[in-house]
């Protein structure tokens, strides 16, 4: 008598961000040596399972693999300390619209990115350029 049964296992270990979920299906065949036979689709899948965890391991430890980028964020005082400007300057230049995407947190307190960073520089660039 030929049974299915059906097993789902985990083959990322669980500190991984990626877990696949495989569905197995296992037939087994009695013969003399009462021996598992996996059909080939099971088979396959088994190993294009394996090559992908492998390949998205490799990726990743080689720093190749995009992840998402984490952009330093910046209060209001730090960015008037680190360009010695007053607060009232910064907002002004943000109405006026020489800076822009300026974002908010929770509070709604301003906070600046890199691109903000980068803004700013140029704006002290043209200022003191005249």
């Amino acid at each position: 008598m030929t049974g299915i049964k059906r097993a789902s296992c985990i083959l990322c270990p669980p500190y991984s961000n990626i877990q696949y979920l495989v569905s197995l299906q296992v037939s087994e065949k009695k013969s003399k040596k009462n021996k598992i036979k996996l059909d080939k689709y099971l088979f396959f899948s088994i190993i294009i399972t394996i090559l992908s965890i492998t390949i998205i391991s490799r990726l990743t430890r080689e720093g190749i693999m995009v992840t998402r980028k984490s952009s330093k964020k910046y209060k209001t005082n730090e960015i008037c300390n680190r360009f010695d400007i007053s607060r009232a300057t910064l907002f002004r230049w943000e109405r006026e619209g020489l800076l822009s995407g300026v974002e908010r947190d929770w509070r709604g307190w301003r906070v600046y990115n890199e691109g903000n960073v980068k803004a700013i520089e140029k704006i002290m660039r043209n200022k003191s350029a005249g």
